[in-house]
């Protein structure tokens, strides 16, 4: 849940425990959209879309916030000042290094993917520390639509200070504390050289300092960012890095787990691709496919498929708020406009 339940409006149905309801209104990085008038939970009446569209940022929670995306080289941190501030002083004891994670499994570097930055004006809290931040990354890195206004040429990773991922720490006002790498490739530095590293020490368990918010003194500093970048370059596609390890062949799948050539078993949590949510193997899945290859294995966009009339039919005799269920869409892209 931590992904789209804090970026997108979540709702848990009283009628249907154990199922959860979410819908892509309006504004946010997102694969799909919804049609005009479905904004709306049918569950629970609640406007969908983006928490931050209703006041309610991730950054109020996790002190970060979504700012950009690139599928390129990741990048590393740099520690700011506020990285030896006594309050946050203990998340990098025994680590002298100013770079961190310039290393690891995901695009060569612990801040890449998705980037999370601190922001004060989206529910950040005052007193949090960005004790690093990352830079340096390519122009592949882009903001994300809903932190543009207008699409400008400066909005890349080689010009803009806003495309970056911040470390945040801070303690809450009702005891505990929060620390939020603000990037996705973060957990592939860390097994690096055996897990003997900056990015895995800064994890590492150990008690944080007793503090309170309302004795924080100074202010969040962020590091300057300027000009272009060697990695400006080429794309590096599926992170394949030179000299990087050899990634395992996957040899075949079983609901949530994945078996390689050499028979070890991985979980498999990309959930990115929104394509295996039902699980690898699923019979009802290759049953229905089976089907429908038997009956029609392809069709151009003009001629209509007797299963989507039929759901047509349904939804025409459906009294209104009688609850349709189901719904059909028209191909995307260059079918789209070969079908007009």
């Amino acid at each position: 849940m931590g992904g789209n339940g804090f970026y997108w409006r979540v709702s848990y149905p009283a009628s249907h425990p154990g199922m959860i309801e979410m819908r892509r209104a309006e504004d946010g990085t997102r694969a799909w959209v919804e049609a005009t008038g479905e904004y709306y939970h049918s569950s629970t009446g609640e406007y969908g879309g983006l928490w931050r569209r209703q006041g309610r940022a991730p950054n109020a929670l996790a002190g970060v916030g979504f700012v950009a995306q690139g599928f390129d080289r990741s990048s590393y941190y740099r520690r700011t000042a506020a990285s030896r501030d006594p309050r946050a002083r203990f998340i990098f004891d025994g680590v002298d290094d100013e770079i961190l994670g310039d290393f690891g499994l995901s695009g060569g570097g612990a801040a890449g993917l998705e980037l999370d930055a601190f922001n004060p004006g989206l529910g950040s809290p005052a007193w949090a520390l960005v004790v690093a931040s990352s830079e340096e990354h390519s122009n592949a890195f882009q903001l994300v639509n809903e932190e543009m206004n207008v699409s400008f040429a400066g909005a890349d990773g080689r010009f803009s200070p806003a495309v970056r991922a911040d470390m945040v720490f801070y303690e809450h006002p009702g005891g505990g504390a929060v620390f939020s790498t603000g990037s996705i490739s973060y957990v592939g530095s860390l097994a690096h050289q055996g897990y003997a590293n900056n990015i895995s020490a800064a994890d590492a368990e150990r008690p944080a300092p007793v503090h309170r918010p309302h004795a924080v003194r100074g202010a969040v500093t962020q590091p300057r960012r300027i000009g272009d970048t060697p990695q400006g370059g080429p794309v590096h596609a599926f992170y394949a890095l030179k000299g990087a390890p050899r990634r395992p062949v996957i040899a075949r799948g079983e609901g949530i787990y994945l078996w390689d050539r050499d028979g070890r078993r991985y979980l498999d949590a990309s959930s990115g691709p929104v394509v295996s949510n039902l699980g690898h193997g699923n019979r009802r899945v290759l049953e229905a496919m089976r089907v429908q290859a038997e009956a029609v294995t392809f069709r151009l966009p003009g001629p209509v498929r007797e299963r989507r009339q039929r759901r047509a039919r349904c939804a025409a005799a459906a009294p209104a708020g009688g609850g349709v269920r189901g719904w059909g869409r028209d191909d995307l892209g260059t079918g789209r406009g070969e079908g007009a």
